[in-house]
């Protein structure tokens, strides 16, 4: 860290900064998210095709790859539902950036 010129104080408030705005996004985002038996399905035909591709043996059954399948799809939409969220709230509010790297 040192050469970096990191010291322990700074890596630790990042770390909980990070941690901090995982948490939020978890808690405001993932209730709203409810994913349909048949969004799962044809994700999990895509995958199949892919795998058929790729040679994978043997493949996993719907059943099997359910609980994947719904948490990837669930990621994908809080992911969307985050990026409209900050579209609306930059049309809606003046965002000052402190640190030129965010912008």
């Amino acid at each position: 860290m040192r050469s970096y010129g990191v010291t322990l104080d700074e890596l630790t408030r990042r770390l909980w900064w990070q941690l901090t705005l995982l948490r939020f996004i978890e808690y405001r985002f993932r209730p709203g998210i409810q994913i349909p038996a048949a969004d799962v399905q044809a994700y999990y035909r895509q995958q199949v095709s892919e795998w058929q591709q790729k040679g994978t043996q043997p493949i996993p059954s719907l059943e099997e790859s359910r609980d994947q399948i719904e948490e990837i799809l669930t990621q994908k939409r809080i992911d969307e539902a985050l990026d409209q969220w900050i579209k609306d709230t930059r049309s809606q509010v003046t965002i000052t950036y402190l640190d030129p790297e965010l912008k």
